[in-house]
């Protein structure tokens, strides 16, 4: 069923291929080949927007119909005529609508200016009533509910158009595993639009109850939770600031706080009960929630909150992680692998607190545990963590060995914890590492072997090096005989592509985490170290291939390289710029080496901006010479075989170093065993 306000709907170049199934490729071959392909109705140049209607009635006359399921359609219902409101708005409103016709389905709110329906006036039926038609899968109202969940979903998916990073079904999973068997009432802090608290009334707890500072958010959510069939209490308060907001005491709380905020009312809390251990510094959030945490729940309940790895081992947060263990609050930390929650590169942990209570039982120390170790994925992590709640019980062993010598959970006394220098929580510091024997006499000597042959090719490329050198030397172009040619005028020709980084763009638009190759994983000479959210959109925002150029725009010793195998696939970060020439007329070797050379450098240092021994270059400036493309290739060998020398020297040192200090250690683990 095809509404009118789907028919105004719009659509981007991504939305047509991933609703046509095929890739963004084919899309614009379409816009380039067929004239009769539907004309843009707004957006930009690089980005154009196409009536929905119009794109579907030209693949129905191309044989490519579009069959779009009520998700989708019920999104672009709502694309279409919600106007100024918000997203979260238009979902609430919606939902409204579907709970007054489930009929069943109940909303919980809070009276009072808590609430977050005070003051808030939803959109009329009539306005929201085309996006519900939509929402009838096969003509049936009961599954709306199900549609609705899938537009929440959607939403909280493209950061750029929601503003908040939603916790991810298996992290929730994980943290309500690590909660221990209560049930009930669980309360979360920054509820959000309730996606932590869907998991947990799907995992069977009750009385829920939620918190959120954006009114907008804690509306959605109360909405989304209802019906869903698990009805929360949301407040819309500031958890920081309020501290008369809590109902009731929870038997479990959880939390996924917002991290490194600066204006948290650090100046406003002075004095205020609930810091039992004592204020944070302001550049310690991360301990103002727990402790609002541990005040929110009943003596004996447990806490289960994300924290940043810095928060485990910041020097000015060691006064309150020392008192915290002395006081027995800490249950457990669950260091988790990087990356694996989504928009977070970092290695998240999770802290278990339990609120001390006079008729507690005593606990055998702190558990440390590191799903870094295990692999796998959630499996793994979610079996680390129901070996880590065994652990919390008495009685239970003390440890859990992971792989080869490898220790992923341990219980370590609270004074052993305590003792580490600034009471770094890290639970890497409180593991055994995997144990590693001393070489053997014959495993050092294949090592020395090894060493010798690389050795031996080193200098067998260095010859060739310098033959090659000699031969360029004679068939040098003379001076005045090359002309220079300044990058833009090449971009500006078409021969040469310049690229940034892809800037965030509010609106529909799909994103992916994918590999980042940084300035100083070009520094370094490495392959792309970095992880973050990138625009999916390829005709936008395309990935690195082999035979770019990428050159950092700040450095001290501007180093430009080919891409290869391992750069392919991965996307600029700040400071990188990606130049693809056309090979026909600029060889990518020839280039990298101009660029790399120390005389565009210095050209560099007076047409960029900067101090010191660092300086950002305006690469459109730079100038190189640009012979006929068989003299490029010609030097363009000369550079690569430069650069594989290079490569080759480096790892020939590492090797040595490695194998002298391996050699080292072996003979001192062999006096001491008396060999």
């Amino acid at each position: 069923m095809e509404s009118e306000a789907a028919g105004a709907a719009q659509v981007g170049l991504s939305d047509i291929a991933r609703l046509a199934g095929v890739g963004p490729a084919a899309v614009s071959n379409w816009r380039r080949r067929h004239a009769s392909f539907p004309r843009p109705v707004g957006g930009t140049e690089r980005s154009p927007r196409f009536r929905l209607a119009d794109v579907q009635e030209w693949l129905r006359s191309q044989d490519k119909p579009l069959d779009l399921g009520a998700p989708e359609r019920a999104w672009r219902a709502m694309d279409a005529v919600r106007g100024r409101t918000s997203i979260p708005d238009m979902l609430a409103s919606i939902g409204l609508v579907l709970l007054d016709r489930c009929g069943e389905a109940t909303l919980a709110a809070p009276r009072g200016e808590r609430s977050p329906f005070a003051a808030w006036r939803p959109l009329p039926v009539r306005a929201v009533a085309p996006v519900v038609s939509e929402m009838r899968l096969g003509g049936a109202e009961e599954g709306s509910a199900g549609v609705f969940e899938e537009l929440c979903r959607r939403f909280l998916g493209a950061r750029s158009r929601s503003g908040v990073s939603a916790t991810p079904p298996e992290l929730a999973d994980v943290m309500i595993d690590l909660a221990g068997p209560r049930r009930g009432p669980v309360l979360d802090l920054a509820c959000g639009a309730g996606g932590l608290l869907a998991v947990a009334g799907a995992r069977g707890f009750s009385g829920l109850l939620g918190q959120e500072l954006d009114p907008a958010l804690a509306r959605l959510a109360a909405v989304r939770l209802a019906l869903l069939g698990s009805p929360a209490l949301v407040t819309a308060t500031d958890t920081l600031l309020d501290p008369g907001w809590m109902p009731t005491a929870a038997s479990v709380v959880l939390c996924h706080p917002p991290f490194a905020e600066r204006s948290w009312g650090h100046e406003s809390l002075v004095g205020d009960p609930r810091f039992g251990y004592g204020l944070p510094p302001k550049g310690e959030p991360e301990l103002a929630w727990l402790q609002v945490a541990l005040s929110a729940v009943e003596p004996g309940g447990r806490v289960v909150i994300v924290m940043p790895p810095a928060a485990a081992a910041r020097p000015s947060g060691r006064r309150l992680r020392q008192a915290i263990v002395a006081d027995g609050a800490l249950a457990a930390v669950l260091a988790l692998p990087p990356g694996l929650a989504a928009h977070y590169a970092l290695a998240l942990q999770l802290w278990v607190l339990q609120r001390p209570s006079s008729g507690g039982t005593h606990r055998a120390g702190i558990v440390m545990a590191d799903a870094g170790q295990v692999g796998d994925g959630w499996p793994a992590v979610r079996r680390l963590a129901a070996s880590l709640v065994s652990l919390l019980q008495p009685g239970t062993g003390h440890e859990v060995v992971g792989p080869p010598g490898g220790t992923v959970v341990r219980i370590v006394a609270d004074e052993d914890v305590a003792a580490v220098q600034d009471v770094d929580l890290t639970p890497r510091r409180h593991l055994a590492a995997p144990s590693s024997d001393a070489p053997s006499i014959r495993e050092l000597g294949h090592r020395c072997d090894e060493l010798a042959q690389r050795s031996t090719s080193l200098a067998e490329q260095l010859g060739a090096l310098r033959a090659a050198a000699e031969g360029l030397a004679r068939g040098a172009p003379r001076r005045g005989d090359v002309h220079e040619v300044a990058l833009g005028d090449l971009v500006a020709s078409g021969v040469l592509s310049l690229r940034h980084r892809v800037p965030p763009e509010t609106g529909p638009v799909p994103w992916k985490t994918a590999a980042i190759l940084t300035v100083a994983d070009l520094a370094h000479r490495q392959p792309p170290s970095g992880q973050g959210e990138v625009e999916a959109d390829e005709l936008r925002n395309p990935p690195i291939r082999s035979g770019d150029v990428v050159v950092p725009t700040v450095s001290a010793g501007r180093r430009a390289r080919v891409a290869g195998p391992d750069d392919a696939g991965s996307y600029p970060g700040p400071g990188v710029v990606v130049l693809r020439p056309d090979r026909d007329v600029i060889d990518p070797w020839y280039l990298a080496g101009c660029l790399s050379s120390a005389r565009p450098g210095r050209r560099a240092a007076r047409v960029g901006s900067g101090t010191g021994a660092s300086m950002k270059a305006d690469l459109r400036r730079m100038r190189i010479p640009l012979p006929g493309l068989d003299v490029q290739k010609r030097w363009g060998e000369a550079f690569r075989r430069v650069e594989a020398a290079g490569a080759l020297a480096r790892a020939v040192t590492t090797t040595a170093d490695d194998l002298l200090d391996d050699a080292g250690d072996a003979f001192a683990e062999w006096v001491a065993a008396g060999r």
